[in-house]
């Protein structure tokens, strides 16, 4: 039986038919334990969601899950779609207003709208991966410019300090191969790749590194990363240095896979954020006991079988954590019954809401309360 789902390849490193080959098998999630106490006895991880998007319009919807989630112009939203190749535009509280731009190779228009983010001075960003360009939108969301992009679809993209911005994914020339990091220029030219040994015999995708990015760099230019496939956080520098390594202690913790079997287990890490107290928001995903609920009926495309997830936010549940990398502990955790897919500063994260179809995307904010109850750690 094959499997397919609709326009979120992004998701992870392997294909989806591989993926989801399981999903007919026993059930497998787990939320592993990480051997260190909160350090925080009273705290409380606050989420409130602040947004919650339109799932449909008369001449459209959302799709199950969005590529990005991004700021635009002075109070609004751009919503990439992986199925129809558009950006859409949407109020502050989340109404549906219009696309952006169009579909083509035109000024402002797109064939393959890979990522959506916020740029610098407020503007917004889109990444064009057919049209091999990156357009440019005013803060006010008018058209600025476009300038080439030679990159793959990017997975996150960070603001660096000195006006470029580093992108987390493949870039293959002759030095990047095999790196997880690269820096460009805000012109979009690769100035270094970086994050790997250069001594590292990659000869698959799968092998590299995948990283997870903040939104912007601290303001020494400094800024941690979360591995995707490893409980690890590592903080460079805005030379692209390795200046600290933290395995987290989650012995039990098993990189999201597929069994022989098959089946699906592990987690995966999805975001990381620097709150402005200098502690670290992490989230990991792994799948929700409830899982056979977010399943599509079964339907033939081009003579096979096919199953999709209509629900991604009931297909995996989220475990939020809270760490201080300066004492190396845990302040607090939290699991959430939605799907953070990403992370958009400032202690928001963007995700899915369980509830059926068309996704249920949401804008959630996460805040400690009480901050000020902490005890040391034992």
């Amino acid at each position: 039986m094959s499997i397919q789902k609709r326009g979120t390849a992004r998701l992870f490193a392997f294909g989806l038919a591989h993926l989801l080959s399981g999903l007919l098998a026993p059930p497998a999630w787990s939320q592993p334990v990480i051997d260190l106490r909160p350090t925080c006895v009273r705290c409380h991880l606050d989420v409130v969601v602040r947004v919650r998007f339109d799932a449909s319009w008369p001449d459209g919807g959302l799709p199950p899950l969005p590529d990005a989630v991004s700021p635009f112009a002075t109070h609004d939203w751009a919503v990439s779609d992986p199925i129809a190749d558009r950006v859409h535009r949407f109020s502050r509280d989340g109404s549906y207003i219009a696309p952006i731009g169009g579909v083509g190779a035109g000024p402002g228009e797109f064939r393959r709208p890979a990522l959506v983010a916020r740029w610098w001075a407020d503007s917004t960003a889109v990444f064009d991966e057919a049209n091999a360009r990156l357009t440019l939108f005013a803060p006010d969301g008018g058209l600025a410019r476009s300038q080439p992009w030679s990159g793959r679809k990017p997975l996150h993209i960070m603001l660096a300090a000195g006006g470029g911005f580093v992108v987390s994914e493949r870039y293959d020339t002759r030095l990047s191969f095999g790196m997880p990091l690269h820096l460009f220029d805000r012109k979009a030219e690769l100035v270094r790749s970086f994050g790997n040994t250069r001594s590292a015999r990659i000869t698959n995708e799968a092998e590299v590194p995948r990283l997870r990015l903040p939104v912007r760099a601290e303001r020494d230019g400094t800024y941690w990363t979360v591995a995707a496939r490893a409980p690890r956080l590592q903080r460079w520098s805005a030379a692209g240095e390795q200046l600290e390594v933290w395995d987290l202690p989650i012995p039990e913790f098993e990189a999201l896979h597929v069994t022989r079997e098959p089946r699906l287990v592990g987690q995966m890490f999805h975001a990381i954020e620097q709150l402005a107290d200098g502690r670290l928001l992490v989230t990991m995903a792994y799948r929700d006991p409830r899982w056979a609920e977010a399943l599509a009926p079964s339907r033939t495309v081009d003579g096979q079988p096919t199953i999709e997830i209509d629900d991604w936010g009931r297909y995996f549940n989220t475990r939020l954590f809270v760490f201080d990398p300066k004492t190396r502990t845990l302040v607090s955790m939290r699991d959430l019954d939605e799907y953070i897919a990403g992370n958009l500063g400032g202690g928001r994260l963007w995700g899915i809401g369980p509830g059926g179809g068309n996704g249920r995307l949401v804008v959630m904010e996460v805040s400690i309360s009480p901050e000020h109850q902490r005890r040391s750690p034992e």
